[in-house]
């Protein structure tokens, strides 16, 4: 049994690192996402998104290699499926695997945070675009503008309706 635990750890470190890796392209693309949005690079943002559809294909294949994985160490483990993660799992292991193991969970603590930042750096800048955008449509539109407001009571110009009093250049 020790010897099934030991073989199903080292798979299970090796899907780790494909978590790790993945961790590594989101907050990378978080990053790039802004610098095109920044920069006006449409390409670079079309090929932002090629890569993220790529990648979510390619990640839910390794969730999956991670859910059996995790499903037939709990069995080994006897423990419910819930209760398997990585510190439960480094009780169980040799001292070699343990440390791999708390190396391993260290880089994903650190990725997930970094991934935090990025993510909320990311949503704060679109939305100041947005704001900005609705500002400068304001501007060229004039004040014949339609406010609503969001589910948190904040108000928000339609602009669907600014687009109706748009002048139709198109000949």
């Amino acid at each position: 049994m020790k010897e099934i635990i030991e073989i199903l750890t080292e798979k299970f470190i090796e899907v780790i690192d494909s978590d790790i890796t993945h961790l590594e392209m989101v907050a990378n693309g978080l990053d790039q996402l802004r610098a095109a949005v920044i920069k006006r690079e449409e390409e670079q943002l079309k090929q932002i998104l090629t890569i993220v559809q790529s990648a979510i294909s390619a990640y839910a294949n390794v969730e999956m290699q991670s859910e059996v994985i995790r499903f037939e160490l709990s069995k080994c483990l006897r423990c419910d499926l819930s209760e398997m993660n990585i510190s439960k799992l480094r009780e169980f292991v040799s001292l070699e695997q343990s440390e791999k193991l708390l190396e391993k969970q260290g880089i994903l603590r650190g990725l997930i945070e970094k991934i935090k930042r990025e993510h909320i750096s990311t949503v704060m800048f679109l939305q100041e675009c947005t704001r900005l955008n609705d500002k400068m449509l304001l501007e060229i539109l004039g004040n014949n503008k339609q406010l609503t407001y969001n589910s948190n009571g904040k108000s928000r110009w339609n602009a669907t309706a600014a687009s109706t009093s748009m002048v139709n250049l198109k000949l």
